[in-house]
């Protein structure tokens, strides 16, 4: 009976929730006994969806829970979900069927982290990006304390623990974090008690699933660990037991080095509401701004041209004109660095062989705040103003220049707001929608922005960002060469031909021992042992061993010249091996056996001169120590009396010394690099001293022991890859 009950009544609500989506009713819900209206199927398809960009900025989101399910208190972490729930889509305020509609306020959801070291509870400003994790979450609160349109709903504050250890270790670890941060925070800003909601995730394998979908790992082991994580009606402790003896215990270790430390933290979600707004402008900002904004001044295209994917590179740089004016001047504002930056990408680029100019593309625009007529006169003249300075310094073919009048560019104006301190979240995300929303005029949308809250938003923009607005801009766009293609199908042929010859690596296929709770799995590292209470809570827990370090990288080997000694007519040729992290192997070889001019002068060589090298930063560029060993057998003559050998031909110079370098890449993709190198070392000399003359007789023997310089070098040199490794 119970069951024919339930059946009816779910019968009843489906047939009812048909009839309000066949009316087009909003269902509406509250948040501390507000109402927010949801937005129809309808009216969110009706909006123009944008790409979604990657820079993070705040989750708009809805109340999903009634005004009777909040919680009057907020202490426990059992509440902590209850007065927000998140939703990647936004949700628009729409006016109740009232005969006076009340404006429904918006809802904005910000999270901050900051890391803790493993085992550790206190919080290190020093430790990954935590001081400025710390001060972001401290000037959101006070902006939102002084900014009369929006209020603070609630501060969540969160802990977590990532999770190698015990399950007893763990809880302690993310409550203590919860209490750490909280009290970091309250030291330094008021934070009213009957906003913060305390929530203990213990281990969030939410947080987990987030951070393998985001990292570097294959899409075959990130669906492997997903499927385990995100298994909904298995507790924690057992999905964190699965995903240990996953693939033998490899993916758990790749999770150690790489994702864990990310998991050892705690956080706050700022939750606001914006208010003071009308309620159609919402309907159009928000699943706009639900996208997320994003801005950038170095783009990157890719296209398929035959069998081949060609990538398309921008760089963009404006210039500003005074209020009503289409002159250039360069002393405005920063014209005259924005005007040195176009002229020397596009010179660079011209010169550079790597690299086609594939065009440069010139644009005019005016701020908003002039008649239609007189802004699409002055974004003309400003776009022909910038291509003549540009093509009175550089021979540009007209060929590759596109000319673009942009009116009023809103998109530009919505970065230029998005980057503002002077405007708030749902201010940026108005602007925004109105900027993407082409379902309307620039002028329709103009007007629109003067009406928002009674003109101040229109006002705030004529004084911040209009005078930006008043620009031309170059966009430089490049592709790489047939050269560079060339290039690199060579190098690609060198490595293939120098993998075949490597010898396959020896799979371990010995299966990992599964861990007891006094045996761990071996290989395995722990965040913490099982400890006595007090020396847990202690600041001196053992830190993860090297072995937790996973991270697939690629050696390189290279060829080099040395153009100091092809100055002085001496052949050399290089080679350098990449041993492992940090250090490397080089072998330079030198031979000349000629005379200069005449035979009075010769400088022959034949010599080696193998170095170890130690690299700080660890990727083999950048600055560089080196020891090496020398030897060389030399036959030299400068034009004066005496020619010198080494003694009988036999016994050749022999030492070694010390060297400091520099390398740096030339090329965008690295592999072609320039390096200076100065050393100085000791050497043994035995050499016969004879009368410069053909067939001159022997005068003297002499031995002695060199100090000085023994190495002065401006090598170039080109990387391949030797083969995939784990650090």
């Amino acid at each position: 009976m119970q069951t024919k009950r339930c059946c009816i009544t779910m019968l009843a609500a489906l047939i009812g929730g048909i009839s309000c989506l066949w009316a087009q009713e909003p269902t509406a819900v509250t948040v501390a006994g507000e109402p927010v209206a949801v937005v129809t199927t309808e009216e969110s398809a009706a909006v123009e969806e944008v790409a979604t960009p990657t820079t993070p900025v705040p989750e708009v989101v809805a109340a999903a829970e009634s005004a009777e399910a909040a919680p009057t208190q907020s202490s426990t972490s059992e509440m902590a979900a209850t007065p927000i729930v998140a939703d990647e889509s936004a949700v628009a305020a729409e006016e109740p069927a009232q005969t006076e509609p009340a404006l429904d306020p918006m809802i904005f959801r910000k999270e901050i982290f900051v890391t803790f070291r493993v085992n550790r509870i206190d919080i290190d400003p020093s430790y990954m990006d935590n001081a400025t994790a710390i001060e972001a979450m401290v000037q959101w609160i006070k902006s939102y304390n002084n900014d009369d349109d929006t209020d603070i709903i609630s501060v969540e504050i969160c802990g977590s623990a990532s999770p190698e250890g015990s399950s007893e270790r763990n809880s302690y670890l993310s409550r203590s974090r919860l209490a750490a941060l909280e009290k970091y925070l309250r030291a330094r800003i008021d934070i009213p008690e009957e906003l913060i909601i305390r929530n203990d995730h213990y281990i969030s394998l939410d947080h987990l699933s987030r951070l393998v979908a985001n990292s570097d790992f294959s899409q075959e082991d990130k669906d492997s660990i997903l499927k385990i994580a995100g298994r909904g009606g298995v507790d924690v402790d057992t999905r964190v037991t699965q995903l240990r003896h996953l693939d033998g215990g490899r993916l758990w270790k790749m999770m150690l080095s790489e994702l864990f430390p990310e998991m050892r933290n705690a956080y706050t979600i700022i939750v606001t509401r914006q208010h003071d707004y009308d309620a159609e402008g919402w309907v159009n900002a928000l699943p706009l701004y639900s996208s997320q904004r994003n801005f950038s001044e170095d783009v990157v295209e890719e296209y398929t041209e035959g069998d081949k994917t060609i990538t398309l590179r921008k760089k963009e740089k404006f210039v500003t004109f005074p209020v009503g004016k289409s002159v250039l001047d360069t002393t405005y504002m920063n014209n005259a660095a924005a005007i040195k930056s176009m002229l020397e990408w596009i010179n660079d680029f011209e010169k550079d062989e790597m690299v086609d100019l594939v065009s440069v593309e010139i644009s005019g625009s005016a701020s908003p705040e002039g008649s239609s007529a007189r802004n699409k006169v002055l974004s003309a003249e400003r776009l022909s103003a910038l291509e003549n300075y540009l093509k009175s310094h550089l021979e540009i073919p007209d060929s590759i220049i596109v000319r673009n009048d942009h009116y009023v560019s809103l998109h530009h104006l919505a970065e230029l707001v998005d980057a503002s301190p002077a405007f708030t979240e749902a201010q940026k995300s108005l602007v925004y929608a109105m900027a993407y929303d082409e379902s309307q005029s620039v002028e329709s949308r103009i007007a629109r922005l003067q009406k928002f809250h009674g003109g101040k938003l229109w006002n705030k923009m004529l004084k911040t960002v209009y005078p930006e607005m008043r620009n031309a801009f170059a966009v430089i766009v490049t592709r790489e060469s047939a050269f560079a293609e060339k290039v690199d199908a060579v190098a690609e042929e060198i490595e293939e031909e120098y993998n075949k010859e490597q010898p396959e690596e020896i799979v371990d296929l010995i299966p990992v021992e599964q861990p007891t709770e006094e045996q761990p799995a071996e290989g395995i590292v722990t965040e913490s042992e099982e400890q006595p209470a007090e020396e847990a809570a202690a600041e001196s827990e053992e830190q993860p061993t090297e072995e937790a370090s996973d991270e697939p990288t690629f050696r390189k080997w290279y060829v080099k010249n040395n153009v100091v000694m092809d100055a002085v007519a001496i052949t050399n040729v290089g080679v350098e091996f990449d041993l492992f992290d940090h250090w490397s192997l080089a072998l330079p070889v030198y031979y000349s056996a000629w005379n200069y001019f005449n035979p009075d002068w010769k400088f022959r060589i034949l010599g080696a001169q193998p170095e170890v090298r130690y690299w700080p930063m660890g990727n083999s560029d950048g600055l560089f120590v080196g020891a090496h060993f020398g030897v060389a057998s030399f036959n030299i003559a400068t034009g004066g009396d005496w020619r010198y050998q080494d003694h009988d031909g036999e016994k050749p110079a022999l030492g070694g010394g010390l060297s400091v370098g520099y390398r740096l890449p030339l090329t965008k993709n690295g592999r072609l690099k320039m390096e200076f190198a100065i050393g100085g070392g000791a050497y043994k000399l035995h050499w016969d001293e004879f009368y410069n003359v053909e067939d001159g007789l022997l005068a003297n023997t002499y031995k002695k022991t060199y100090w000085g310089l023994d190495n002065v070098s401006v090598t170039f040199s080109y990387a391949f890859n030797l083969k995939k490794v784990n650090k």
